[in-house]
């Protein structure tokens, strides 16, 4: 793994941590990884984290990324942003 980057285990504890609900953090992980990437680079687990903490605040999730932060997370894809896919929160390893 490249300096700088995550595995998924990495983010899924990361997630857990959060304490939130399984579908949230599923939603989560599929706003800001849809190509489903073993590897997470570091705008793409801090947006995440944004997100979350956004959440427990009381914000709402995004059904799709905001343009700001999708340009961040892809430039060279930008402005081509991704639906969600399907949530599957066992998939993520939150259990």
């Amino acid at each position: 793994m490249g300096a700088g980057t995550l595995n998924t285990a990495q983010v899924s504890e990361a997630f857990k941590m959060t304490q939130l609900a399984k579908d949230v953090l599923a939603h989560v992980w599929n706003l800001v990884n849809p190509e489903k990437d073993d590897t997470w680079t570091k705008p793409m687990f801090a947006s995440a984290l944004h997100l979350l903490m956004k959440h427990k605040k009381g914000a709402s999730i995004p059904q799709m990324i905001p343009l700001e932060m999708g340009m961040s997370l892809s430039p060279e894809n930008a402005p081509i942003l991704h639906a969600p896919q399907a949530l599957n929160a066992n998939a993520m390893n939150f259990g």
